[in-house]
């Protein structure tokens, strides 16, 4: 049985392979947004029960677990080792809908 590694942990944050980019929610009505989102990167670099942490909308929550969830990393790696890595991303939706975008962080935020 294999545990589950903090971000802070690893050897280095995973690079991202593929990051879609979350829709904004229309339903919001152009309003600027924003969600923080927890999942684990599994051996393999897939995205594995993303969550949401907080939202300052649920609309935009939902869109950014929705996205999370296509999202492929480097596996993550600690002590040269693969290993599951627990991360967590903020996420911004600016306001304009049509020029939404995702941040990920250099460095892993402390949970």
């Amino acid at each position: 049985m294999s545990s589950i590694v903090e971000a802070a942990e690893l050897d280095e944050v995973p690079a991202t392979r593929f990051g879609a980019t979350p829709r904004y929610p229309g339903r919001m009505g152009g309003v600027a947004g924003s969600a923080e989102i927890e999942f684990i990167i599994d051996r393999t670099g897939r995205v594995q029960l993303p969550r949401i942490v907080s939202a300052s909308a649920p609309a935009f929550g939902w869109a950014a677990v929705t996205a999370a969830a296509q999202w492929e990393f480097a596996p993550p790696r600690k002590d040269g080792q693969l290993v599951d890595a627990r991360m967590r991303v903020p996420v911004d939706f600016p306001e304009q809908p049509n020029s939404n975008y995702i941040v990920i962080p250099a460095a892993p935020v402390a949970p």
